[in-house]
């Protein structure tokens, strides 16, 4: 088994299939002491040539129901980053998150990479499970992510790719009820970036997904908190040539009249944005 485990170009399929078998024995209280350390021993192996696929078979068990005992693998690896990122646990979800900054070839806190061995299926795997962190319905967990990356947003960025981070953060504005203390964190994000992270696509993308259906808002669907708008007003507002615009800067300051408190639940719809935004456009032409 351990020549196979060690073999130079094992297929990811059948390191599924082994990781799977041996979680099943490690965790099989019936199995020797001998045979549990054996196991674990193989296992750290897999994790440290294979991370993704010793994922997804714990996953896989995951999803079946069935318990793996904890000390199979190593908690300071970065496989368990790959797993606690789906863990119900909050506290689990955001211990995940340095080490799968690494894998994506980002420091964990501070301004410069960490060298690391080319590792394509990794990094893919660790970037999918950010954006998942992304998207989480905890504050605590997108606030610890965005700390992380504090220091080198443009690079999270620019790893991540503007378009996708706007797809996957647009629930969260999209929807009829946000949750102000998680979508605040996103805008304080946005705010950081200038029109050099920027591109002039990707800034109007940005404001046509994330912010302009927050300020249509309605008696259903909450604008922004006070937190919020001081945020948009220092960063987004402030630094880009989108909201330059008379038009639009009259509209975003109706929407703001309307709704400067967090106990109003939202706002008649605001149809001067509807021909504002003609006027923001035009300064691309």
């Amino acid at each position: 088994m351990n020549s196979l485990v060690t073999y130079r170009s094992i297929q990811p399929e059948l390191v599924a299939t082994i990781a799977a078998r041996l979680l099943d024995i490690g965790s099989d209280s019936s199995s020797s002491e001998e045979t549990i350390e054996a196991s674990k021993a193989l296992l750290t192996t897999l994790v440290e040539r294979h991370p993704a696929q010793v994922d997804q078979a714990r996953l896989a068990r995951v999803s079946a129901g069935k318990e793996t005992a904890d000390s199979l693998v190593n908690q300071d690896t970065s496989s368990m980053a790959f797993v606690n990122a789906y863990s119900a646990d909050a506290a689990a979800r955001i211990r995940s998150i340095p080490p799968l900054l690494r894998a994506m070839g980002m420091s964990a806190g501070d301004d410069e990479d960490i060298e690391m061995e080319e590792n394509v299926e990794d990094r893919q795997s660790a970037v999918e499970k950010i954006l998942i962190l992304l998207g989480d319905d905890d504050k605590t967990v997108v606030e610890a992510l965005y700390k992380h990356v504090e220091q080198s947003s443009a690079k999270f960025l620019e790893v991540l790719q503007p378009a996708t981070y706007i797809a996957t953060i647009a629930p969260v504005f999209d929807t009829v009820k946000p949750v102000p203390a998680i979508r605040s964190q996103h805008l304080a994000f946005i705010s950081r970036l200038d029109h050099f992270t920027l591109s002039e696509d990707d800034s109007v993308n940005t404001f046509m997904s994330l912010v302009f259906p927050s300020l249509l808002a309605t008696a259903n669907r909450p604008c922004f908190s006070q937190n919020e708008w001081s945020i948009l007003e220092q960063g987004v507002f402030a630094k880009h040539e989108l909201t330059s615009s008379s038009e639009l800067k009259k509209a975003i300051g109706q929407a703001k009249s309307a709704n400067t408190s967090d106990k109003v639940e939202g706002t008649a719809l605001n149809p001067i944005l509807m021909n504002a935004v003609a006027g923001m456009f035009s300064i691309y032409e």
